[in-house]
């Protein structure tokens, strides 16, 4: 039994926890077919975006949902489309097809949520805003019973889109002048970072430059607390929130003096940042130049054209080492500030003697610090007529809890969360989600021509002796799936090829590993080992 003191704490504790969870507000709206209704649907709004619960809307449909507890994925079918996300992933997959949603799934209470514009774009439901009713086909001419208003949610940032759902304002009479900064959201891309601010109505603004520093003050603005984001992704340093005045103060740690433009959205209000890289970034310079140093001396700037890569080792067989990103590309970027490309690069060259010893010829893509196009490192694997192709990277994920080792090759996609790993390792392609989606979407259609390749097949048993040998090596993290999709960095190679995530770098446990020279020794072993397997098996 709990003495009165600890009880006493134990509540106080629990009223705490309470309080400082995230707010989010709840409704029913009911589901017509077809002037007839089918049962009242729960909707969640959150951070002013609303959610539906799929498993409500299919069984009121009559179809199937499942849930995968183990691994958070759920799929689902409405009408004849067939649906595959998992919890806190922003990729789905709607018929074997990509689809990115505005904002990840969720899960409240015992239910599962997804945006409410994912399921309108998606499928032949329908909302009516001002009756409040969710429907498929006619909508009966009397009234629905008056409910609580919705918010509805926004689409992608992008200056030329708008929602295609109209928003309704949650904002009560007493604080439409009150307008609140939320949250602050951003994205890397090749050539540019954006950072999203979600404010509850769009304000007025000034942006100026001061030195290194992009400031941004949101005029009238009330920021719910001062803090720091870390971004540092080679282009932005860090975001800091100011409280000044009646007003918010931003300051954007950027490197150099970066080019930047900017714009507002009103559905749902947020004002976007785009900070661009500059047209002479396209120069690769060595890793810890300072900008002014590179414009200075050229000599230092290195242009990958390694036409033909060092062959180091003897034997009959050739192994071609891509150690992912690279240059200009940190990749994923850990808590601690670890790049990606760095860790990959290490791994890669110990992986390189590894397979040395044991009797094979090793070529890398790159064997310090350049960028190469995704496209350049397999053409090289070909060109040197290469008899496996293996690319090496570092996993990450918005959810610092995602653990673990995975191996991938080139096919449809497993899942939704396999698709969501080739979509951010594709992201070099494009200078944002839409051209990534599209290419990628592009490669799915000539992988479905594909899918008897004995490459594909050949592939697949090589992942399969690489999953094995990191299985059963004591890695001190999970290995957790071989599994396919379509990776650009794959695409074209003519021999066995697959694309190995050693370990979550946004994990801070498996970032200190990925750190440890024995930890990343010890990867590269396994790998090799797990080649060697596949390879003897042909002789």
């Amino acid at each position: 039994m709990l003495s009165k003191r600890a009880f006493l704490i134990f509540f106080v504790f629990l009223s705490i926890f309470f309080t400082l969870l995230p707010q989010a507000s709840s409704q029913n709206l009911p589901l017509i077919v077809n002037g007839e209704e089918k049962g009242n649907i729960p909707l969640m709004v959150f951070d002013r975006i609303t959610y539906v619960s799929p498993e409500d809307l299919v069984r009121s449909l009559g179809g199937s949902f499942k849930y995968n507890p183990a691994n958070g994925t759920f799929s689902f079918t409405i009408g004849k489309k067939d649906f595959q996300l998992q919890i806190n992933n922003p990729t789905a997959l709607v018929d074997g097809k990509i689809r990115l949603l505005d904002s990840f799934p969720k899960v409240v209470g015992n239910k599962i949520f997804v945006p409410l514009n994912f399921i309108l774009e998606n499928t032949a439901i329908q909302f009516d805003s001002n009756k409040r009713v969710l429907f498929i086909g006619e909508l009966p001419a009397a009234p629905v019973s008056q409910r609580e208003t919705v918010s509805l949610p926004g689409k992608e940032e992008s200056p030329s889109t708008s929602s295609l759902v109209p928003a309704v304002n949650m904002v009560s009479e007493g604080s439409k002048s009150e307008i609140s900064l939320s949250r602050i959201r951003y994205y890397s891309a090749d050539r540019y970072t954006r950072i999203v601010f979600d404010l509850s109505k769009v304000p007025e603004y000034e942006v100026s430059t001061q030195g290194e520093t992009l400031v941004v003050i949101l005029k009238d603005v009330k920021a719910s607390k001062e803090e720091v984001y870390k971004i540092r992704d080679g282009l932005v340093k860090d975001v800091e929130v100011l409280k000044s005045d009646g007003d918010t103060k931003i300051k954007i740690g950027v490197e150099g003096t970066p080019p930047y433009r900017n714009f507002t959205l009103e559905n749902p209000p947020r004002l976007v940042l785009d900070v661009l890289k500059k047209p002479k970034d396209s120069v690769v310079s060595i890793a810890g130049t300072k900008p002014s140093s590179e414009k200075k001396d050229s000599s230092k700037a290195i242009v990958p054209s390694p036409e033909v890569p060092k062959v180091s080792g003897r034997g009959k067989l050739l192994v071609m080492i891509d150690p992912g990103h690279g240059g200009r590309d940190p990749g994923a970027i850990g808590p601690m500030g670890t790049r990606e490309k760095d860790i990959v690069l290490r791994i890669s060259l110990y992986l390189k003697k590894e397979l040395m010893k044991l009797g094979y010829r090793v070529a890398m893509t790159r064997d310090k610090d350049i960028y190469l196009p995704l496209e350049e490192r397999t053409k090289m694997a070909n060109r040197m007529k290469a008899d496996l192709f293996l690319s090496i990277h570092c996993n990450a994920s918005f959810s610092s809890s995602a653990k673990g080792s995975e191996i991938y090759y080139m096919a449809l996609p497993t899942d939704s969360s396999a698709m969501a790993v080739a979509l951010r390792e594709n992201m070099e392609i494009g200078l944002g989600s839409e051209e990534v989606k599209r290419k990628t979407d592009m490669l799915v259609k000539i992988l479905e021509d594909m899918m008897k390749n004995a490459k594909i097949n050949e592939s697949s048993r090589l992942a399969e002796e690489v999953y094995d040998s990191m299985s059963n090596g004591k890695l001190g993290i999970p290995v957790r799936r071989i599994a396919q999709a379509p990776f650009f960095v794959l695409r074209g190679a003519v021999m066995p090829a697959i694309l190995v995530e050693v370990a979550f770098i946004s994990n801070p446990r498996e970032e200190k590993l990925l750190n440890s020279s024995s930890w990343q020794r010890k990867v590269a072993s396994l790998i090799a080992k797990g080649v060697n397997s596949y390879l003897s098996s042909l002789r």
